[in-house]
């Protein structure tokens, strides 16, 4: 159901309280129960032949009404006077001056069309009558859990295919060959796909043995001052070693695997458990460095690198708001301090880490813009 709230002034309405005939006395019942769309104008009318003797209506029911603009489907309204009535002064039965009357009304399909039984042209304007005010159920709102669902610990997914700077670090890669059996139709690289058997070859002076994990990666550009960006593409698991190979089966992907791909033993993942982040007063301040991407507009889900790591704190499940940088820009205003975005930590290097985007007010975020740590995972 549509709900339309409608705002409408009261006005004081001087009553004249005349006489009920002898004969249309006679013929109203004792009591009548409040039905959807009722008011005491309404009824006054239809039992008294006056709607502008809803007043009488309302000084027999004063232990019923609280309030005369409000009666409610299910009430049962007394007609006729008797010994246990309380009479109330008139000026108690006129609507407070200077306020609003709330009429809270409900239509099937037409939003903008309010219910005819709480506007009806025929009569006196609404604004002169007072009113019945039915009773709506709210309904639920659901959020985007991409943008607006609450932190929560990083699963082990998030955690190897993050990626990383390399801070210009020495690692020992070994290499994905392709895979072992050939492609029946030569075209230039074999393609490999997730359970695939593939040769694999340690670094030098290394070795795999059945059972390994190793995280296949691939170099991406370089970032001055922080070296190159490492991005994972898949999981690969030893299953045999031959004199000329490790044979090693794609047990996950993460990317486009091909081969020449780079492998590295398999990062450990520490695993938080099922704890929510804690706020911080007083936490770590960054810098943003770059999008794992090559696009300009950073989207939820995205990588995000900032120039702090292990070294200076930083740990896994961190959550940092990202804020634009204040800067004077004449002759147009000031840009000032605002959120653009906010980020958890998902890999933490020495003096780098990865934060994943959670959600993005301003989605063309520059390298330097603020990273303010303002909760982290109890430990």
């Amino acid at each position: 159901m549509a709900q339309h709230r409608l705002r409408i002034l009261q006005v004081v309405v001087a009553l004249s309280f005349t006489a009920i005939p002898a004969t249309l006395v006679a013929q109203v019942p004792e009591s009548h129960t409040v039905r959807e769309g009722d008011t005491l104008w309404d009824i006054s009318a239809r039992y008294l032949g006056d709607p502008f003797l809803w007043p009488e209506i309302y000084r027999l029911n004063t232990d019923v009404v609280e309030d005369p603009h409000w009666i409610y489907p299910g009430e049962v309204l007394r007609l006729e006077g008797g010994a246990d009535v309380v009479a109330v002064p008139p000026d108690e039965a006129q609507p407070d001056q200077g306020g609003e009357v709330v009429v809270v009304v409900e239509t099937p399909d037409e939003p903008e069309q309010v219910a005819e039984d709480a506007w009806d042209p025929d009569v006196e304007p609404a604004a002169f009558r007072p009113l019945t005010r039915r009773r709506v159920e709210s309904t639920p709102v659901f959020l985007n859990p991409l943008i607006l669902d609450k932190p929560r610990p990083i699963v082990f997914s998030e955690f190897q295919s993050a990626g990383w700077l390399t801070e210009n670090g020495r690692y020992p890669f070994g290499m994905m060959r392709g895979p072992v059996s050939p492609s029946e139709i030569s075209a230039g690289l074999p393609q490999v796909a997730l359970f695939d058997l593939v040769g694999v070859t340690p670094p030098e002076g290394g070795s795999y043995q059945v059972g390994d994990s190793l995280l296949l990666v691939h170099f991406d550009r370089e970032v001055e001052q922080f070296g190159n960006i490492i991005i994972p593409t898949g999981i690969l698991r030893v299953v045999e070693v031959s004199e000329f190979q490790a044979t090693a089966e794609i047990i996950r992907a993460y990317g486009a695997i091909v081969p020449g791909q780079f492998t590295l033993p398999l990062p450990l993942f520490d695993d938080p458990g099922e704890v929510d982040p804690v706020p911080v007063a007083d936490g770590i301040s960054a810098a943003i460095i770059t999008n794992r991407s090559r696009t300009d507009l950073t989207a939820p889900l995205h990588i995000l690198f900032i120039d702090k790591g292990r070294e200076e704190g930083v740990q896994l499940g961190d959550i940092f708001e990202v804020r634009r940088v204040p800067t004077r820009r004449d002759p147009l205003a000031a840009t000032v301090s605002e959120l653009m975005a906010t980020v958890q930590i998902v890999h933490v290097n020495d003096h780098t880490a990865s934060a994943q985007v959670l959600n993005v007010v301003f989605s063309n975020i520059p390298r330097g813009a603020e990273a303010h740590q303002v909760a982290r995972l109890p430990t």
